[in-house]
């Protein structure tokens, strides 16, 4: 019909016009013959119902009075068989021509059942995939329980082994104190045995003459009794040294024999919890900025002498070789390093950071790079051995034992009887800790279990007090004598492992040191000292050699001081940065 209104006269050059609306359509293509226009017109559903009405009535396919299964509600005797989309809503014919004329999309009410039908089926499908990937996240999340649960029961199983080892070794240091008492008893018991023994010796030879003059006397004549108990009164018959047995009943008296108990805090193990059980806490490698490479030493100046003998001069200063940040992407506030050590020959810097309660080490390759948190505030760190260090943190009173290579771990702590700041290492086995603990500063040698092996606080030759704050610490070569800063005192002591002071360094005036800090040596024996004012070295025998590094040196409130096996000195400068130096000879 549309195809026969188009030839007929309804088409024009650029389009034709709607027989309904008589509004002009576009053609498609004007190429093409209009008989193809006629997709582009609009169904009109009142000429099709007419169209429909004047054909033959088809054969009732129901009886007369049957009523439509499924009636419109504007038009009772019409079927809604088709449906708008537009208005999402089922319709007659007679609808679709008047109310729903304009709508665009009217479709058979069997289409629209068939595209729902198909779109639930998607939806369907979808819901089930969603639904799959659920059961299976559930399942994932079981078998994660489970093997929570399982290491759960692997750690409880391991705390009740470090339990009962404990308490074996407990009860293996029960019998030793125990047999420790009895042989320190028995030691005070045989001497004083011997003693009573030669004692009652006397007595009973002195009681047996007693009786033998007593029976003498009782059958004797007047003058036999005076002569005999003249006799007897002449006789010193008790010869026993009660001036000695009173000296000893006066020493046995001073003799206590006691156990004092000593229970630290049990430290037998640490329960972790990590985020990723997959990476290893010597694997976790922190992610730092990169830091360019170091500018090449500026030249040295030289000048020559007012005698024109071409003799040139290098003015013998320190050079700045490169600054180093502290700070880690997972730090949570700015570093605070106290302490520095450079670690063998790699020259390793490993740092402790009191803000962030962790250890740091930096490696020449900056992807070796690593954080160490210690559940602490460090304060010093010292090299025990090729591998290991030792870590002081003194408000928990604790020691802490790190491994750095390849990466940091921590491996064990112990428990010290003081609050130990500074700290060195004598050998492999021994410490030499310093601290000021209620009033009574110190510099102890301890082992690795925090026992003390001895303690120092006083001048052997003078008996006057040492120190105030001893708060770092450096053993000089050949590991028998050690340097100790005193921060309250505003000096230098050294001294050697049978507490003989070698020197104190204490200046007054204009080169009084302030507030001395960290304190390192190098191979000549020589004494580096950090101050709020910048370095001083010292010689061997504790005098002022000279002074390297001052605040115009761009040196800011140093801490940790350490000589590297290349020579430089590096300083933890402005508590947040590492700056290394050349220095002179």
């Amino acid at each position: 019909m549309g195809q026969g209104y188009l030839v007929g006269g309804g088409a024009k050059k650029n389009g034709f016009l709607c027989p309904v609306c008589r509004e002009l359509n576009p053609a498609p293509n004007t190429r093409r013959p209009p008989s193809d226009w006629a997709s582009l017109l609009r169904t009109d559903f009142h000429i099709k119902s007419l169209i429909k009405a004047l054909q033959p009535a088809p054969t009732m396919t129901r009886r007369q009075g049957q009523r439509t299964e499924n009636p419109c509600s504007l038009h009772g005797d019409k079927e809604l068989d088709l449906y708008c989309c537009d208005c999402s809503v089922s319709i007659c014919h007679l609808c679709a021509g008047i109310s729903h004329r304009g709508c665009l999309q009217v479709v058979t009410l069997a289409d629209a059942a068939s595209d729902r039908r198909v779109t639930f089926d998607l939806q369907k499908r979808e819901l089930l995939a969603r639904l799959g990937r659920v059961q299976r996240l559930r399942t994932d999340l079981d078998s994660a329980i489970r093997d929570l649960e399982q290491q759960r029961a692997l750690a409880e199983s391991a705390i009740r082994k470090a339990s009962q080892d404990a308490v074996t070794a407990v009860r293996r240091r029960e019998t030793e104190y125990v047999e420790e008492l009895a042989q320190r008893f028995q030691t005070i018991y045989g001497g004083v045995t011997k003693r009573l023994l030669t004692a009652d010796q006397q007595i009973a030879a002195c009681k047996q003459r007693l009786e033998l003059t007593e029976s003498r006397l009782a059958g004797s004549s007047d003058a036999e009794v005076i002569q005999g108990l003249s006799s007897v009164l002449d006789t010193d018959i008790l010869n026993v040294d009660t001036k000695k047995m009173k000296t000893l009943l006066s020493s046995l008296k001073q003799v206590h024999l006691e156990f004092v108990p000593f229970v630290p805090k049990l430290n037998f193990g640490e329960v972790v919890v990590r985020a990723d059980p997959e990476v290893k806490p010597d694997q976790q490698t922190a992610v730092r900025k990169r830091v360019p490479p170091p500018l090449p030493p500026k030249r040295q100046r030289s000048t020559t002498l007012p005698s024109g003998q071409g003799v040139v001069v290098r003015i013998n200063t320190p050079v700045k070789v490169r600054t180093i940040s502290a700070k880690f992407r997972e730090d949570a506030c700015p570093p605070k390093l106290r302490d520095i050590l450079v670690f063998g020959a790699e020259n390793i810097l490993v740092v402790t950071d009191w803000a962030n309660q962790c250890v740091k080490t930096f490696h020449s390759r900056r992807e070796l790079d690593s954080r160490l948190a210690l559940g602490g505030k460090p304060w010093c760190v010292t090299r025990i051995s090729d591998a290991q260090v030792a870590v002081s943190l003194p408000i928990s009173c604790q020691i802490c034992i790190v491994k750095v290579v390849p990466r940091l771990a921590l491996l064990s702590s112990f428990f010290a009887q003081k609050r130990y700041s500074g700290l060195a290492s004598l050998s492999s086995e021994t410490l030499v800790a310093s601290g000021a603990e209620d009033g009574h500063p110190c510099v102890d040698i301890i082992n690795l279990g925090g026992e003390v092996l001895q303690s120092f606080s006083h001048d052997v030759a003078k008996g006057t007090q040492l120190f105030s704050y001893p708060g770092y610490l450096s053993v000089l070569p050949g590991n028998r004598e050690f340097i100790v800063s005193d921060r309250r005192k505003a000096a230098v002591v050294c001294m050697d492992v049978s507490g003989r002071t070698k020197f104190i360094f204490q200046p007054a005036g204009s080169m009084r040191l302030q507030e001395p800090a960290g304190v390192a040596s190098d191979g000549h024996g020589r004494v580096y000292v950090a101050e709020n004012r910048g370095v001083v070295r010292l010689t061997a025998q504790g005098q002022l050699d000279r002074t390297l590094l001052r605040l115009k040196d761009g040196v800011e409130d140093p801490r940790g001081i350490e000589i590297g096996s290349d020579g430089l000195l590096y300083i933890t400068n402005a508590q947040d940065t590492i700056v290394v130096y050349r220095t002179p000879m």
